[in-house]
């Protein structure tokens, strides 16, 4: 072979060379491997990192707005469900006819013991609430009553609020001592027809509250029938299974809020404040008597 075709064959072997693609080395394929890992992990990292921040974020948040998640979603406005945990528990209703050997104070007989308890059911206190607790019950910052701070020392920020459910029960109370008069009076029936006519009409306010609060509560358990002894037809079984809210709670709430009871009823009317016309049909029933004194309803 002379020396042109030894330069043909070597410039053919070159030119082959370029077609052909190099092997990659087990080093470039281990290195591959190591960014696919790095990137594998860089992002477990991220993700991590974003989950402990939101962990920790979390835990910044004010507690009040974690507690009471359901019954917040199910109940207007209150500042007790920002506050106050309120226990939810199932209890089953008491719902024999015939009085019981440790009756509740329902079925106590009127007396001393009865009137007890039921004042603690029913004492109406004032409490303390803020403007912003005002706005978000959605009323009128113009007409809602302020503490007048040369009477109570409290600022600007302190409006007046009272706990409706007291307000129901000093309502049943009421219903209560007229339906049992005779116990306190045994001549009841017959001063009824002299029964001044505001406490007729304060009744009646109370059972308009009280059946307005029953049907907008609207409870939805149903009765189960029983065959007894006594009759041939089947009887209601009124002990049902109820989910409870823990009432204890809200009178506690109460009465580290209240404010004092004599300075209250004392307290007078400021000038300057924003006056809204009563019901005069109401208020010209009587005139200086025990309606006109008491801060209750």
């Amino acid at each position: 072979m002379d020396s042109s075709d030894a330069g043909d064959s070597k410039e053919r072997l070159l030119s082959l060379d370029d077609y052909i693609e190099p092997t990659p080395g087990p080093f470039k394929a281990r290195n591959a491997r190591s960014v696919n890992l790095l990137r594998l992990w860089t992002l477990a990292n991220l993700v991590l990192s974003l989950a402990l921040l939101g962990l920790f974020l979390n835990q910044l948040w004010p507690r009040p707005s974690r507690i009471n998640r359901l019954l917040r979603e199910t109940s207007p406005f209150s500042p007790i469900l920002e506050t106050v945990e309120v226990r939810t528990f199932q209890s089953t209703i008491d719902g024999g006819i015939a009085a019981h050997s440790k009756p509740s104070i329902a079925r106590l007989p009127p007396g001393p013991e009865a009137d007890a308890a039921w004042k603690r059911f029913e004492e109406i206190r004032t409490v303390v609430i803020s403007k912003s607790d005002v706005q978000r019950m959605g009323k009128d910052l113009t007409k809602a009553a302020t503490f007048p701070d040369e009477q109570w020392g409290f600022g600007e920020d302190a409006y007046m609020g009272q706990l409706d459910i007291v307000h129901q029960l000093h309502c049943l109370n009421s219903l209560r001592k007229r339906a049992f008069a005779a116990a306190w009076n045994p001549k009841a029936e017959a001063d009824a027809k002299e029964y001044p006519e505001w406490r007729w009409i304060h009744l009646q306010h109370c059972v308009s509250i009280l059946l307005e609060n029953l049907m907008c509560h609207a409870d939805t358990e149903l009765l189960t029938m029983n065959w007894i002894q006594e009759v041939d037809y089947p009887f209601p079984d009124f002990s049902i299974n109820k989910q409870c809210r823990d009432f204890e709670t809200l009178l506690d709430w109460q009465a580290e809020r209240a404010v004092d009871m004599d300075q209250w009823m004392n307290m007078t009317k400021p000038s300057g404040v924003t006056i809204i016309p009563g019901e005069k049909e109401w208020f010209q029933l009587f005139e200086g008597g025990e309606a006109s004194t008491a801060h209750d309803h």
